[in-house]
C-alpha cells in the first residue's frame, strides 16, 4: 500500500472516530440523568431515511422542543427559508409539514403512570409508581373513632429543563366503613389533606411538605417549579371549618421552607383571592398570578407580579394571562 493510501485509510479512520464521538455525545446528551414520566419516542433521519438518533423524551420538554426545532431547520435549509412563519406567508406550509415528517417520527408510548429516573449510562436506577391507592385508616370525628376509607392520587410536574420533578399527593376521604365493613356515607367526606415531594433527577428527595388537614395541594394546575429548583411554587385548596373553601399560593424554597403565601390572611388586610397561578422564570426570582380583587365588589382581575427575593410586587391595570417570565422579570 503507498504512502498516499496509507493517509487516506488514517484520515478515514479518524474521521469515521470523530463522526461516530460526535453522534455518541449527541446522544447521550439527553440520555441521563433524566426523568421520564409517559414519555414518547422521537426518532430523527437524515435526508435517505437512515436513522440519526432515537431518543424517549417527556411531552414538550426542552428536549422534545430543541429536536423539533434542529429539524425544521432542516427543512428550512433544504427548501430555501428563512423561517417556518415564512413557509406559512408563502402558502407553503403543508409541503413544509410534509418534509419534517419526513426527518422524524414522534410515536407516543403506552401509559405506565410511572416515574423513570435513568442514569448516565441510560440505565433504570429507580421507579414510582404513581396508581391511585386505597386504604382503611383510623380517625377521630366528635370524640368518636370511625373507620375511613382513603384515597391517595398522585400527580406530577417538572421543572422545564426536566432537572427536578414534583410528586403531588392528595389524600382523600371516601367515606365510613361500618362495624358489618359496609361502606356508607358521611359528614366528614371529601376532606383530606395535601403533600408534596421535589426530587431531582438522580431520584433523590431535595425536601418534602406534608400540609395540615384540610389544605389539599391541587392536581391541576401544576405546581410550577424553577429550573435551578429553588422555588416550588403550589396552589391549594384550603377548606374551613364551615365548609367553606379559598384558593392560595405558597412559595417554597430550595430547603422546602415557606417563604410567601398569597393571600396571606393573618399578615395582610388586602381583600384579594387567588384566581390561578401564571408563571415562574427559570431562575426562580419572580412570579406571575392572576387575582380577583374583592373590595370594588365586581369580577375585577388581575396579573400580580413578584419579585420572590424582596417580596416587592406590582399589579397590572388589565386582566393580564401570563404565559411566560423571563430571568430579567420581562
Amino acid at each position: 500500500m503507498t504512502l498516499k493510501y496509507k493517509t487516506i485509510g488514517i484520515l478515514f479512520v479518524i474521521f469515521l472516530f470523530n463522526s461516530l464521538n460526535v453522534f455518541v455525545q449527541e446522544n447521550k446528551k439527553f440520555n441521563g440523568p433524566k426523568i421520564l414520566f409517559n414519555p414518547k419516542e422521537i426518532t430523527v433521519y437524515d435526508d435517505k431515511g437512515k436513522v440519526i438518533k432515537k431518543k424517549l423524551v417527556n411531552n414538550y420538554s426542552y428536549e422534545e422542543l430543541a429536536i423539533r426545532r434542529e429539524v425544521k431547520e432542516r427543512v428550512c435549509e433544504k427548501m430555501g427559508l428563512k423561517s417556518s412563519m415564512e413557509a406559512c406567508k408563502k402558502k407553503l406550509d403543508g409541503k413544509f409539514n410534509m418534509e419534517v415528517n419526513k426527518l422524524m417520527k414522534v410515536v407516543r408510548l403506552k401509559k405506565d403512570d410511572k416515574i423513570k429516573f435513568i442514569n448516565g449510562n441510560g440505565d433504570l436506577v429507580k421507579e414510582i409508581d404513581l396508581k391511585t391507592e386505597e386504604k382503611l385508616k383510623e380517625k377521630t370525628f366528635n370524640k368518636q373513632k370511625k373507620i375511613i376509607k382513603i384515597a391517595t392520587d398522585k400527580s406530577v410536574a417538572f421543572s422545564k429543563n426536566n432537572r427536578f420533578i414534583g410528586i403531588n399527593i392528595r389524600e382523600s376521604n371516601l367515606g365510613e366503613i361500618d362495624k358489618k365493613g359496609n361502606e356508607k356515607s358521611y359528614m366528614g367526606e371529601g376532606g383530606g389533606r395535601g403533600k408534596f415531594q421535589l426530587l431531582n433527577e438522580e431520584g433523590n428527595i431535595v425536601w418534602e411538605k406534608e400540609f395540615p388537614e384540610g389544605v389539599i395541594t391541587y392536581l391541576s394546575p401544576e405546581p410550577l417549579i424553577s429550573d435551578n429548583g429553588n422555588m416550588v411554587v403550589i396552589q391549594t385548596e384550603d377548606i374551613n371549618r364551615r365548609g367553606g373553601y379559598s384558593n392560595k399560593v405558597y412559595v417554597f424554597d430550595k430547603n422546602g421552607s415557606e417563604i410567601l403565601v398569597v393571600p396571606d390572611e393573618k399578615n395582610n388586610k388586602e381583600d384579594i383571592r387567588l384566581s390561578r397561578v401564571g408563571e415562574i422564570s427559570p431562575n426562580g426570582k419572580y412570579l406571575g398570578i392572576r387575582v380577583k380583587d374583592r373590595k370594588t365588589g365586581r369580577n375585577r382581575y388581575y396579573a400580580r407580579f413578584i419579585n420572590l427575593t424582596t417580596k416587592a410586587y406590582w399589579d397590572s391595570k388589565e386582566n393580564l394571562f401570563i404565559l411566560n417570565i423571563s430571568d430579567e422579570g420581562i
